[in-house]
């Protein structure tokens, strides 16, 4: 422990800084001699002390000036001459005993011991201040170095996460491709004059079919499909409104005016539009499936830019915590906010996919109940057409060329109900009559009917 100073000893001698800035000046100007160093040692001495039992940092001032004179070259040579000038005297002369004061001895000794005291404690202070000074540094030099590391893994793993994207992209257009010029060149096959259908880039834009298909069943019944899009309310409804006409145009108990239901084409239209049903299930299903996959990537990377920004900070954290148990206080908590954090997205991505597999379903079944309403639609008019066909066939109604179409190819389109049994023998009678009198037939006005014994309804007898 070191002494307490007393009052006398905490003052410094008068005139303390003339005295001092003389001594400097010699010594600058190398004009000086041994009493002069030893007395501005003394001095110098003097304020170290004076100023560490103050507690004051200028005692470093001093003690740094010190130094410095001992270390100049002129000052050692002249120390080491004056020193070995003593020692050979003292060799020559007897010793003298200096008869001192014990008191004064004693005064000595502790002054000395206080001085090396306060000289340890000085260069521990000063070695103290410059490690943590230096632990500072590199504490700021290593936190800045993770800091770096940290965003350029959290950089490397960003841009691997966006090279595995686009390769899954590639990989699923490279998939899709196929099947699309598949159905495409079906729908082309079976449409010739349907529009291509437009690539789908991308799982975020929607396919659109654009084609038409244009239908003749006679002058009152003609009409245009239009393939815009299957899940168009307004298109579906105009579907089967026109289907329903068909249906209803062709009644079994009215043929007047009525038209031969072209069984093959309509057939064709029908099947293009179950055809395009279809198309459309799978193409929902597909979207449904490709939507699903990028939405797992989307939560999965902001999953983990979320947790790696956590990770980071709870690390900075836990490096400046002083205790261990603020370090394990710490950890517990970032595992908590973690296992919340994978919670919450795992909740977001639930919610996600359910919401988009019920929005698909909805769509399916929309297109399955207009699907089914068309097969129900056109059965009825197949059915329709089957029994027109056999009477037809069995000669219960008989056609007759109402136009010509833009081909010059004649279409039997028109049915008329057969006269009776009366007017057919009255007109068979009126037929043989004139034969036997070689008079020439009289033509009907209108078109020629392709079946001689029955009379046109709108000609005159």
């Amino acid at each position: 422990m070191i002494p307490a100073y007393k009052e006398e000893d905490l003052r410094l001698p008068k005139k303390f800084a003339e005295q001092v800035l003389e001594l400097e000046i010699d010594v600058e100007n190398n004009v000086f001699t041994i009493k002069q160093i030893q007395r501005l040692m003394a001095l110098y001495s003097k304020a170290v002390e004076f100023y560490n039992g103050k507690s004051d940092s200028k005692y470093l001032f001093y003690q740094d000036k010190l130094q410095k004179l001992i270390t100049q070259d002129k000052v050692l040579d002249m120390l080491n001459s004056k020193a070995k000038h003593d020692h050979q005297e003292s060799k020559v002369e007897p010793k003298e005993e200096v008869k001192t004061d014990p008191k004064t001895k004693k005064e000595l000794k502790e002054k000395k011991k206080n001085m090396k005291m306060n000289l340890i404690i000085t260069n521990k202070q000063l070695k103290k201040h410059d490690v943590k000074t230096e632990i500072i540094k590199k504490h700021v030099s290593d936190q800045s170095k993770e800091d770096e590391i940290i965003q350029n893994n959290l950089s490397a793993q960003k841009d691997n996460l966006k090279k595995r994207l686009e390769e899954r992209r590639k990989r699923m257009a490279q998939k899709n491709t196929p099947k699309e010029e598949v159905g495409q060149k079906k729908t082309n096959s079976s449409t010739p004059n349907q529009i291509p259908v437009e690539k789908r880039e991308g799982a975020e834009s929607e396919g659109k079919t654009n084609s038409s298909g244009t239908n003749s069943v006679g002058d009152n019944c003609s009409f245009k499909i239009n393939f815009d899009s299957l899940q168009d309310d307004k298109f579906s409804d105009e579907l089967m409104n026109r289907l329903m006409i068909l249906q209803k145009g062709y009644d079994d108990n009215d043929y007047d005016n009525d038209d031969l239901f072209n069984e093959e084409a309509v057939e064709e239209e029908i099947e293009k539009i179950l055809n395009k049903c279809d198309e459309e299930v799978e193409k929902i299903l597909e979207e449904d499936r490709q939507q699903i996959e990028y939405l797992y990537e989307d939560i999965a990377n902001e999953k983990f830019e979320k947790l790696a920004e956590i990770k980071g900070e709870y690390k900075y954290r836990i490096k400046m915590a002083k205790t261990e148990e603020e370090q394990q206080e710490l950890e517990k908590e970032r595992d908590i906010e973690l296992q919340q954090t994978k919670n919450k997205y795992d909740q977001i991505k639930a919610h996600r996919v359910q919401e988009l597999k019920q929005k698909h379903k909805e769509n399916k079944e929309k297109i399955k109940i207009k699907r089914e309403g068309i097969k129900k639609v056109t059965n009825r008019v197949r059915r329709s057409a089957s029994r027109k066909a056999s009477r037809l066939a069995s000669g219960i109604v008989s056609p007759r060329i109402k136009k010509e179409r833009s081909d010059n190819h004649p279409t039997f389109t028109n049915f008329m109900p057969i006269q009776n049994q009366a007017e057919l023998k009255q007109d068979l009678t009126k037929t043989f009559e004139r034969m036997q009198a070689n008079k020439p037939m009289e033509l009907p006005k209108g078109p020629i009917n392709m079946n001689a014994l029955v009379k046109p309804s709108n000609e005159e007898e």
